[in-house]
């Protein structure tokens, strides 16, 4: 249920409504191979990059707003190697911190060098930002031979985020949950008088 402030009367409590002052969501793609380490991965293509937050030539996405966000990687791993155990793993970093890492590895079944095996892995992570925030997907380990493989119209690696919830006390100048205006009693909708503690008075 909605609140009103009798003295200013306008929403200030909006629960679990979703409720945002402008979309954010993208769905990018890479078209040619890729296996630098500790480098955000850039990629090739945009589908959709609705907000403008995800910068395909850096690799960077910058939270324009604070909220929760969600991101999911796929990549396809190509193996050259004739080791026992081939491994690959990329992490999601934010502001250059390790929040979390996908994992590849499988056994060597080469018969002749460079002909390649190929495995697929995907992760996903749910976050809140700060405004400025900024992820990147890193490759941060890898055999000399293994890498991370597309080719143009394939769209076998691919990244989409979106804004889920944003928190629009961060985002409205003035309004937030330490502000001195919310510790006035306010009244509901059927007239329960409610303090500033949000609890019934």
């Amino acid at each position: 249920m909605n609140y009103l402030f009798t003295l200013i009367g306008f929403q200030t409590s909006v629960g679990v409504v979703d409720v945002k002052s402008f979309p954010v969501y993208f769905y990018v793609h890479k078209n040619q191979s890729f296996n630098e380490l500790n480098t955000p991965i850039p990629f090739e293509a945009i589908t959709t990059n609705e907000g403008g937050a995800m910068d395909i030539s850096t690799g960077i996405f910058t939270a324009p707003c604070s909220g929760i966000y969600h991101f999911s990687f796929t990549g396809n791993v190509a193996y050259l190697g004739k080791k026992d155990y081939n491994i690959f793993e990329v992490g999601l970093f934010r502001n250059d911190f390790l929040v979390g890492v996908g994992w590849s590895q499988i056994p060597s079944t080469l018969t002749e060098a460079y002909t390649p095996n190929f495995d697929t892995f995907s992760f996903h992570s749910t976050l809140h930002l700060n405004k400025g925030d900024q992820i990147s997907i890193q490759i941060t380990g890898k055999e000399d031979w293994v890498f991370l493989t597309d080719y143009d119209g394939y769209h076998y690696i691919h990244y989409t985020g979106m804004l889920l919830e944003e928190d629009i006390y961060a985002s409205v100048t003035g309004l937030n949950l330490n502000s001195n205006i919310l510790e006035e009693d306010f009244t509901k909708e059927n007239g329960t008088k409610i303090c500033g503690n949000k609890k019934e008075c």
